[in-house]
């Protein structure tokens, strides 16, 4: 199993990270039993960033989302 679908919302390349992405979900789909491959978003948000307890990830069980 490769990555799920992964959506870049910001100017950096991800690329060089695909072979990380590619091993990592097959191990957490191992290891955490899901079936559902969720869909990975990559965004840029420089107000909650500025945040000292701003959010850094989430999880959207509705559509099986990591943003």
């Amino acid at each position: 199993m490769t990555c799920p679908k992964i959506n870049n919302q910001t100017d950096l390349d991800l690329t060089p990270h695909q072979p990380l992405f590619d091993s990592f979900f097959p191990y957490s789909q191992k290891t955490m039993g899901y079936t559902k491959q969720p869909k990975l978003n990559f965004v840029s948000d420089p107000e909650n960033a500025g945040k000292a307890l701003g959010k850094t990830a989430y999880y959207d069980p509705s559509s099986t989302e990591i943003t």
